[in-house]
């Protein structure tokens, strides 16, 4: 693929909510597609400030160019909605610290102000108070690159405005594009109003004079690639930054094995009293915790049901909930 298009998310989702969409885009496009969580989202520990958001675009931005030897002309930025201050200061570290000419970006839903968006959403009060957060239009000024900005006329969470004043703030307005739609801000027609767009402005800018005209793969190890599951379907029940990987993994064993020797425990053996039940649960859950990790709780209803009251063996009614298998999740 001749293109990287490099993607930040939005404010109200993270990669693994993305992950179709931007398999469509890297299909449908032939292009590749990478995207970075940004800190304190999904799977990502961290605090989301400003800082550590950029400082997440700044690895992203150092692995390409240093590990992968990509030519970063060949790169395109795309940033949607509080996605755009990222990937702008990421065009902007490439123009100004590096002396290198970027590919392009994308905005999506992007703002040009952030605190005039905090006025026109909770009053002035808000804009006075909020911080600054990333200068985009200040940023896209010194820019000399081409610019494709993608917003809805009815986008009440951040007006069309805001990209009215960063096209303005465009240099070079001959690659570039302006595309409005009647959309919102979450409820984008994705052929016609997302996909179509970038299709015709990455032909634009591939057409151009002095763009590389190469091809070029992008190989990684299996241990570098991302290990993204969609949760959606658990999020009533999970909250997505609790949901570590590896304590879920953990979690799992824990849980079959204790299943597992309670079986065998009921073949051998005479069933036990309540009493003599919760000794065993209390010594078995004081060796998870002397094991170095501390065992977390399952979620809340996938509890295992309380042993029973009465001293007789489980029926079907009192079997153990079985832990689903979360790696088959869609």
């Amino acid at each position: 693929a001749p293109v990287l298009l490099v993607h930040a998310h939005s404010n109200g989702c993270d990669i693994g909510d993305m992950r179709q969409t931007l398999q469509s885009i890297s299909e449908s496009l032939k292009v590749h597609v990478m995207s970075f969580e940004f800190p304190g989202y999904g799977l990502h520990l961290g605090n989301a400030n400003m800082r550590a958001i950029d400082d997440a675009a700044a690895a992203v931005l150092n692995y390409i160019s240093n590990e992968l030897k990509i030519n970063l002309s060949q790169v395109v930025w795309y940033g949607r909605s509080i996605g755009s201050g990222p990937a702008l200061r990421a065009v902007h570290r490439i123009t100004q610290e590096l002396k290198q000419k970027p590919g392009g970006v994308v905005l999506q839903c992007g703002f040009a102000n952030f605190p005039e968006v905090a006025g026109h959403l909770f009053g002035r009060l808000a804009k006075r108070l909020v911080s600054r957060l990333w200068p985009n239009e200040a940023m896209l000024k010194e820019l000399n690159c081409p610019v494709l900005l993608i917003h809805g006329r009815n986008d009440t969470m951040i007006p069309i405005n805001q990209s009215e004043k960063l096209w303005e703030a465009v240099a070079q307005k001959d690659l570039s594009h302006f595309h409005t739609c009647d959309c919102g801000h979450n409820d984008f027609n994705f052929r016609r109003c997302t996909l179509r767009p970038i299709y015709d402005f990455l032909l634009g800018v591939i057409s151009s004079q002095g763009f590389p005209a190469t091809n070029f793969q992008i190989d990684l190890e299996a241990s570098r690639r991302a290990l993204v599951r969609h949760i959606g379907p658990l999020r009533t029940r999970i909250p997505v930054y609790s949901f570590r990987r590896p304590e879920l993994e953990d979690w799992l064993l824990r849980i079959g094995a204790q299943g597992d020797g309670q079986k065998a425990s009921n073949l051998d053996k005479s069933p036990r009293t309540n009493e003599e039940q919760v000794k065993r649960e209390d010594t078995n859950a004081t060796k998870g915790a002397m094991e170095g990790r501390e065992l977390k709780s399952p979620p809340s209803g996938l509890q295992s049901p309380p042993p029973s009251k009465r001293g007789r063996s489980k029926s079907k009614a009192d079997a153990e909930v079985v832990a689903p298998d979360y790696t088959l999740l869609p």
